[in-house]
């Protein structure tokens, strides 16, 4: 009479059950991203002002996704017929994508009321980003890892370019497209020819298959695997995939600029990371070499590229393409003390740049675009000028602050790899580098501006709300913290590393 037995009915609802449960901050995100839009939709036609109101529901909402995520269960699990996969690693980078993701809405509200803007869908777009990095970081097969790289580059697309009146954020907008495209054209590319050349779809397939055969046996699966790979160096901004950086950087808003910093290196250097360590370790001697040279390359060019530079925007966009060359060689070193660093430094980059974000969107009116405007900040403001300090000097790697836990690891974990020669490179670069980070701070600290910059730069004043204000103090004071009680730092890289490896 009935098609199953009881037996395989409960069977079935349980395995339905543990997939509802195991995904359920992504359930509930993508209803209140549904709900945002119906709300955004109905109430636009009645005149009141719905970005701000939107944009505190989503940092509630973001707020309690990271509650499930904490409470979800733990351990490794596969969900959705072996679509997606989660372990403590993958969990760790999603808390830090969440957590991100709120400073960001923070970060945008501010820039909303200072613009005065009342498009809602600036909120929405950043949730369904933030969704379809969710499904990057778990995806355990070609398919469900191009719908989500879709899913969160049509998102930025349209965020690059939200400035309608801005002939620049359009340019960005169409750059940004336009290299979305090829990354895109590149990883297709790639994934149909290993699917040709292997008959797998699900990256654990890959991993059984390579470790019962010498790669060398199938034919042209090292060339898939680096056109593969080079979309993920395309979104990530290394060299030689780094051109759009600064132009994209320069076009866009502030606050759009520091989510294209943050979420896309946090998200695709977890997925990068877990790719090679998890499924593609087999082909270690094949692919070491070249990600090291192009993690060597993105680190100088980045370092010897930024000092000639005069506009704040771009010199951040150069500095981001050397800190993906540190994030890659930590990658390239192919042991669990890699994937330590790896953590440690995406932290500590993370913390800088919200807090130097942060306080370039408090400066906004004050049209704060070169470097020489910085000049007698610390005489308006110390407590901003002590943020950006903190954030540039953590971004050098100088101690006391985390960043040197960030670059240290880094080069230990190089060095524990054998990987001499770039780590002297990488130190090398990171000198280089302190040079032009010190050249804002002298700016800041020890030169008078020609034009006033004001008693509103106050770091409670009237265009620093409080918000902002404690999330710039917040995530300095972080920044100091840590490397004296970093106990918590090492025990979060390590639970995380060992998930991996494990």
């Amino acid at each position: 009479m009935f098609p199953f037995s009881v037996h395989s009915r409960f069977s079935y609802f349980s395995f339905f059950s543990n997939d509802l449960v195991s995904l359920l901050p992504e359930i509930f995100l993508v209803c209140c991203i549904c709900l945002f839009l119906v709300h955004g939709v109905v109430f636009s036609k009645t005149g009141r002002i719905l970005s701000t109101n939107v944009a505190n529901l989503s940092i509630l909402a973001l707020v309690f996704v990271c509650i499930l995520l904490c409470c979800s269960p733990g351990g490794n699990y596969l969900a959705a017929y072996s679509c997606f996969f989660e372990d403590d690693f993958i969990r760790i980078i999603k808390v830090f994508l969440l957590l991100t993701c709120i400073f960001c809405v923070t970060l945008s509200l501010f820039y909303i009321q200072l613009e005065k803007s009342n498009t809602f869908e600036y909120s929405v777009l950043l949730l369904i980003s933030l969704f379809g990095i969710i499904a990057v970081l778990g995806a355990n097969d070609f398919l469900s890892l191009y719908l989500g790289l879709e899913l969160q580059a049509l998102s930025f697309y349209t965020l690059a370019a939200n400035v309608r009146v801005s002939e620049f954020a359009t340019e960005a907008g169409l750059k940004y497209f336009v290299i979305g495209a090829v990354a895109s054209g590149f990883y297709l590319f790639g994934a149909s020819l290993l699917y040709g050349f292997t008959g797998c779809v699900r990256f654990s397939d890959f991993s059984l298959l390579l470790s019962h055969i010498a790669p060398a046996e199938v034919e042209g699966i090292f060339l898939a695997f680096f056109i593969f790979f080079s979309s993920f160096l395309f979104k990530v901004g290394a060299v030689p995939f780094h051109a759009w950086v600064p132009d994209v950087y320069e076009g866009t808003s502030l606050n759009v600029t520091a989510i294209f910093a943050l979420l896309p290196k946090l998200a695709l250097f977890g997925v990068i990371t877990r790719l090679l360590f998890c499924y593609f370790f087999s082909l270690f001697d094949v692919w070491q070499f070249p990600f090291v040279l192009c993690a060597v390359f993105s680190f100088v060019w980045g370092s010897l590229a930024a000092l000639g530079q005069g506009r704040i925007k771009r010199l951040l966009a150069y500095g981001g393409i050397s800190h993906s060359g540190y994030l890659l060689f930590g990658v390239c070193s192919g042991t669990v003390y890699g994937a330590q660093g790896v953590v440690i430094y995406l932290l500590s980059y993370i913390l800088s740049g919200v807090t130097i974000f942060c306080s370039l969107v408090g400066l906004r009116f004050s049209r704060v675009r070169y470097i020489a405007d910085f000049a007698g900040l610390s005489l308006f403001s110390p407590g901003v000028a002590f943020a950006i300090a903190a954030s540039l000097l953590s971004a050098a790697g100088i101690p006391p602050v985390v960043g040197f836990f960030g670059k240290l690891s880094i080069f230990l974990s190089a060095l524990a790899g054998s990987l001499y020669v770039g780590a002297l490179f990488g130190v090398l670069c990171s000198v280089i580098s302190t040079f032009y980070y010190l050249r804002i701070l002298r700016t800041i600290f020890f030169e008078n501006g020609s034009r006033p910059l004001g008693a509103f730069f106050s770091f409670f004043g009237s265009y620093f709300s409080k918000e902002l204000s404690f999330l710039v103090g917040f995530c300095a004071v972080l920044l100091f913290w840590i490397p004296i009680n970093p106990r918590i730092l090492f025990f979060i890289s390590f639970y995380s590393s060992i998930g991996l490896i494990g």
